[in-house]
């Protein structure tokens, strides 16, 4: 009896330490997932969202007549929408005006695979006078949109030198457009005036072969017909036209030197058997020239149409004789 009670008591000692080392194993496995799984999960707040601020110019010394550009970026791990920037201060700034500012985001891929952010604000200033101009630092507050704190991140000062003003390349590409269109205005202008020039002395060329084969009569009735127009309120000058066109025909037609008179070409017009009636009124027309020229004697629209006639009629009865001859 006595040794079944010792074996019974044995066995309930072997039930408690079992459940115990149950107890021991279980505390293990627990343990052991959790810091496979948990701690990594809260440490990932802490090891990849942290913000970096960086400030920066885009040259250090900038021309009187050009701006400074002033960036602040603000770079975490994690997607952009894991942190919003609540409030900027607006910054101090000696020596520079503020001319306006812009934002700009960007999400992009690591080649470990790690997803990073990137917010740009930049600034931009107009130089007051040259010198040394300044940025002093400014805070930016932003929120974690996960736990909701808030925290602020301080720019460094910043400082810039103003120099004297530059000719800009704005002002240079004026300048080469404006050349560039003159250039190539007077080039149109020149090939316009060659392709007139050319169209002209075809338009002469074809002239001439026309008229290569006409009469010296036929000529001069052409110049009559084409420049002289009857005119009643310029008389006087209808004479002195029909008088020069005689006095180059007959020059030409009789191999005269020297000033023409009637008086030096009438016989010629005799041996043309030219009607009287004709050289009488050529006579009339050199008569009329004289005193129109001299004492100022003013002509008629009768006698304009009848000098225009005789000098008419006298080249056709010429050109009848030459083509006769």
């Amino acid at each position: 009896m006595i040794s079944i009670l010792s074996r019974l008591d044995r066995n309930q000692e072997g039930t408690e330490l079992d459940k115990q080392r149950g107890m021991i194993q279980l505390h293990f496995i627990l343990f052991v997932f959790f810091i496979v799984n948990i701690a990594p999960v809260l440490g990932a707040d802490t090891l990849n969202t942290q913000i970096e601020l960086r400030t920066y110019l885009k040259e250090n010394s900038v021309p009187l007549n050009k701006e400074v550009i002033y960036h602040i970026e603000l770079r975490w791990k994690g997607d952009l929408n894991r942190y919003k920037v609540v409030q900027i201060s607006e910054p101090v700034i000696q020596n520079l005006k503020l001319r306006g500012s812009g934002s700009s985001n960007k999400v992009f891929e690591t080649d470990s695979g790690i997803t990073e952010s990137v917010k740009t604000l930049t600034y931009y200033f107009t130089p007051v006078e040259m010198g040394m101009a300044y940025i002093d630092g400014i805070t930016v507050q932003y929120e974690n949109n996960l736990s909701g704190e808030r925290e602020e991140l301080v720019a460094q000062r910043v400082s810039v030198k103003i120099v004297d003003s530059v000719i800009t390349s704005q002002k240079n590409n004026n300048l080469a457009r404006n050349i560039f269109f003159i250039l190539i205005f007077l080039f149109l202008m020149i090939v316009l005036y060659f392709i007139w020039r050319y169209f002209r002395i075809q338009k002469r060329t074809r002239r001439n072969e026309l008229h290569q084969d006409e009469s010296l009569e036929d000529r001069y009735l052409r110049k009559l017909r084409d420049e002289i127009k009857i005119d009643d309120n310029r008389p006087t000058e209808l004479v002195e036209q029909l008088l020069n066109l005689c006095n180059k025909y007959f020059k030409e037609k009789y191999n005269l030197s020297g000033a023409v008179t009637f008086d030096r070409f009438e016989p010629f017009l005799g041996d043309d058997n030219t009607p009287n009636s004709t050289i009488e009124k050529m006579r009339q027309l050199y008569r009329q020239a004289e005193l129109s020229k001299f004492a100022r004697e003013k002509v008629n629209g009768a006698e304009n149409q009848l000098f225009y006639d005789t000098v008419e009629m006298t080249l056709e009865h010429l050109n009848k004789k030459s083509s006769i001859v």
